[in-house]
C-alpha cells in the first residue's frame, strides 16, 4: 500500500507541475504587459529607450535587444532596469542564451533603483534557475527576493509568487517541513495562490508521514475556490484531492502503527 500511494504522489505532483507552470505563465503575461506599460510613462525622456520598450511589446525581441543595449552606455539611464529588459528580450527568444539571460537578470537584481524591477529581476533569475532544476540556487534567487521586499515594505504579488516557488523549491530538494512553513505563509499572503499551496501542503505532509493531517487538509477542499481562482483547475484539484482522501482512508483502514501513530509533525 505505502509504494502504490508514494506512486501515485508522485504521479499527481508531476501533473501538478504541469497545471502550476501553465497557469503561472498566464500571470506573468499579464504582470510584465504591466510592468512594460508603466515603464513608459517613467523613462520619457530616452527616446532610444522608448523605441525599444515599444518594439519588446510588439514581440520583436531581437531589435528590441539591440536597443535596449545601446542603452547601457548612456549615463542618465537606470541600468538595473535596463538590464532587466535585455534578459526578458534574451529569454523570450526561446534559444540557448539561458544563461546569459540569467546573468542579465542577476545584475539587474544588483543594480536596480526601482524596487518593483529589483524584486521582478530576483524572481526572473529564480525562475530560470528552477526550470534548470538548479533548486538550491533557484531557492536562493527567491530568497534574496523575500528578504529584499521584507526589508523595503514593497509586497506585491510578485512577493507573493517568490514565497510560493521558494516553497516549491524546498519541497524539491526534500525540506519538507520548512516547505510546509511556507506554503501556510503563502496561504496567508495570497487567497489565489492558496488552493495550489494546500494541493503542495498535502504532498509535503504525507512525506513527513503526517497522514491525519492530511487528511485534514483534504476536507478543507470541500470549499468553494477563492474568487477570481480558475474553475477547472480547482475541479481538477478537487479530482486528485478525491483520491488522496480514498487512499488515506483505505490506509487508515490497514490499521497499521504507522498509520495509526504518527500525528501532527509541528513546523519550525
Amino acid at each position: 500500500m505505502k509504494k502504490f500511494k508514494e506512486a501515485e504522489e508522485g504521479r499527481q505532483l508531476i501533473e501538478t507541475d504541469k497545471h502550476i507552470i501553465r497557469w503561472h505563465a498566464d500571470w506573468l503575461c499579464s504582470h510584465n504587459a504591466a510592468h512594460l506599460l508603466r515603464k513608459v510613462s517613467i523613462m520619457t525622456t530616452n527616446s532610444v529607450f522608448e523605441h525599444a520598450l515599444f518594439a519588446e511589446r510588439q514581440g520583436r525581441y531581437i531589435e528590441a535587444l539591440k536597443m535596449f543595449e545601446k542603452c547601457l552606455a548612456e549615463e542618465d539611464c537606470d541600468k538595473g532596469d535596463v538590464l532587466f529588459h535585455c534578459g526578458w528580450c534574451i529569454e523570450q527568444q526561446n534559444t540557448d542564451s539561458s544563461n546569459q539571460a540569467l546573468r542579465y537578470y542577476e545584475l539587474a537584481a544588483a543594480q536596480a533603483r526601482m524596487p518593483e524591477c529589483k524584486l521582478n529581476s530576483f524572481f526572473r533569475a529564480g525562475w530560470m534557475l528552477m526550470q534548470q532544476k538548479e533548486y538550491a540556487k533557484a531557492a536562493t534567487a527567491f530568497r534574496h527576493g523575500i528578504d529584499y521586499g521584507d526589508l523595503s515594505y514593497h509586497k506585491n504579488e510578485t512577493y507573493n509568487q517568490s514565497a510560493f516557488w521558494y516553497a516549491v523549491c524546498l519541497e524539491s530538494q526534500g525540506w519538507y517541513i520548512d516547505a510546509i512553513k511556507w506554503y501556510r505563509l503563502v496561504r496567508m499572503l495570497s487567497p489565489q495562490l492558496d488552493p495550489e499551496s494546500r494541493f503542495r501542503e498535502l504532498a509535503c505532509l504525507n512525506h513527513v508521514g503526517s497522514y491525519r493531517e492530511a487528511f485534514n487538509l483534504c476536507q478543507t477542499f470541500g470549499a468553494p475556490p477563492p474568487g477570481g481562482f480558475p474553475a477547472d483547475r480547482y475541479r481538477d484539484l478537487q479530482t486528485s484531492i478525491a483520491k488522496e482522501t480514498e487512499m488515506l482512508q483505505r490506509c487508515f483502514s490497514d490499521q497499521s502503527p504507522s498509520m495509526t501513530n504518527r500525528g501532527q509533525y509541528g513546523t519550525r
